[in-house]
């Protein structure tokens, strides 16, 4: 008897958690005091490190130790309407590390960590050949806006702007 009610104790959680989990996301809409519990997954579709807003600075070489790399790497300064956008783009001979940090008057928003390798050896592996490199994502990183590390990450890149632009934002 104890085997039986076991089982369906089983089969009802694994139905109950199915169905929760396909009305997780109206569950979000619903209840927007939730977005304290999982901010990351208010907003999942802007997750992009695409150019956007205006430009208002670009650096490039940076000297910072996380930062060098043998490709080299870029960091760029964006204002939207109502925030600002950071983005870090960090190139490997066999990897690009791409990080974006939307922020407004000092405060992270959201940010997120995109890391990509190149399967097949990077930009015309093989010899005689003009077949472009591929990418591929290894993983996609949601940095959590309110985390000491990710706090220290972003002043750091955000030091090496110019603060008349920082103004903006």
């Amino acid at each position: 008897m104890r085997i039986l009610f076991g089982m369906l104790l089983g089969i009802l959680l694994c139905v109950g958690s199915v169905i929760g989990l396909q009305r997780f996301p109206q569950l979000l809409k619903s209840y927007p005091q939730l977005q304290a519990i999982f901010p990351q997954l208010y907003n999942s579709h802007q997750y992009n490190h695409d150019a956007e807003g205006k430009l208002l600075q670009t650096l490039e070489m940076l000297d910072d130790e996380e930062y060098k790399s043998t490709e080299g790497n870029e960091v760029t300064l964006y204002q939207l309407d109502d925030q600002c956008k950071i983005n870090l783009y960090v190139f490997g001979e066999s990897y690009q590390s791409l990080t974006s940090y939307y922020f407004h008057k000092g405060q992270i928003l959201r940010a997120y960590e995109t890391y990509l390798t190149y399967p097949n050896g990077g930009f015309y592996a093989e010899p005689n050949t003009k077949e472009p490199f591929k990418l591929e994502k290894s993983y996609l990183r949601i940095m959590m806006p309110n985390n000491i590390e990710t706090e220290l990450e972003f002043k750091q890149i955000k030091n090496h702007f110019n603060a008349k632009f920082l103004k903006n934002c």
